[in-house]
């Protein structure tokens, strides 16, 4: 298998996490927020501020 990280698209990167509500979800993106767009995704997505805000 080749790893094509390198090879598709360029900057910025774009990471969605689905189960965005949960705490590896929440901890993924404060993670990964500081190279990338990262957007949440939760069954409930009204419920979301909290998370939101510590990304």
């Amino acid at each position: 298998m080749e790893d094509t990280a390198d090879t598709v698209g360029t900057d910025p990167r774009v990471v969605v996490i689905f189960g965005g509500r949960s705490e590896i979800g929440v901890e993924l993106a404060v993670r990964l927020a500081a190279g990338a767009v990262v957007v949440l995704a939760a069954r409930r997505a009204d419920q979301l501020g909290e998370q939101g805000a510590a990304v």
